[in-house]
């Protein structure tokens, strides 16, 4: 398995929009040696640079559905950590498709980016699980935990996710918090802690009034929280977050998605 990038999607419409956003002007209209310049400011990295964020995908399954893929293979896994950690300043997030916690082993693998050197650990998770599952996820050690709870009530959640799981998550939330390792000598919700528990929403229309009051909520209580932005905007009536051009090719640059059954994937799929 090697793991390089090679070209960024996306590189010219990048160059184009940061034309007309920054210089008001038609490509058409730019000289030889500023196109150049320009391209060299989007221009991808060498074949050989190694990716800075790998997001590895350990299941394709969620605990509603079945997923089309195998099951992260545990020597496939071992081979790619070793190969991305090499250069020693990578990060891994579990995430993808299913949910990470789904898959048998996922806290040996965990431990294996752990043991490869990779710099940080990142799993994105529903929490949709037992207590068993929990002591397995705090003992094998990741940086942050991050929490789809989909909405801010017990109503917003069975909207989005057709369940009325809402309480179980947030009782499972609780128990990581209470549980994990704590570093100073402060109630749970305020000490500095690890795991990092992040609760996460999307911006979708089943749950646009929710935001603000779930942003204020965990922000308060625990001083992390994202608000995702809805990832396919034909699906959607609310008005699109603009990430910047370069931003993006940054992003796109630096991050590799390796799916389930081991490919590797250009664009993120939930």
């Amino acid at each position: 398995m090697h793991l390089r990038r090679s070209a960024v999607p996306g590189q010219l419409e990048a160059v184009i929009a940061s034309v007309h956003g920054t210089a008001g002007r038609d490509v058409a209209d730019l000289g030889a040696a500023e196109v150049i310049a320009l391209l060299s400011q989007h221009a991808p990295p060498g074949g050989d640079e190694p990716p800075r964020h790998v997001v590895v995908e350990l299941c394709s399954r969620r605990p509603d559905r079945d997923g089309p893929r195998c099951d992260m293979d545990l020597d496939v896994a071992a081979a790619l950590f070793e190969q991305v950690a090499a250069p020693g300043d990578v990060v891994v997030t579990f995430a993808g498709a299913g949910d990470p916690l789904l898959h048998e082993r996922f806290d040996e693998l965990v431990r294996l980016a752990r043991r490869a050197g990779v710099r940080g650990v990142h799993l994105r998770t529903e929490l949709r699980v037992d207590h068993a599952v929990l002591d397995r996820l705090l003992a094998c050690e990741p940086d942050v935990i991050s929490v789809d709870l989909h909405g801010d009530s017990p109503e917003s959640y069975r909207r989005v996710t057709g369940v009325d799981r809402y309480q179980d998550v947030l009782d499972a939330m609780e128990y990581l918090v209470n549980n994990r390792r704590r570093l100073t000598d402060h109630a749970p919700t305020a000490a500095l802690a690890l795991p990092w528990i992040v609760p996460r929403m999307t911006r979708r229309l089943e749950t646009v009034e929710d935001i603000d009051g779930f942003y204020d909520r965990w922000q308060g209580t625990l001083g992390t929280v994202v608000i995702d932005p809805f990832p396919d905007l034909s699906e959607t009536d609310l008005l699109p977050v603009v990430v910047p051009p370069a931003v993006q090719v940054d992003e796109d640059r630096h991050t590799l998605r390796v799916l389930s059954d081991g490919s590797v994937r250009e664009t993120a799929e939930q």
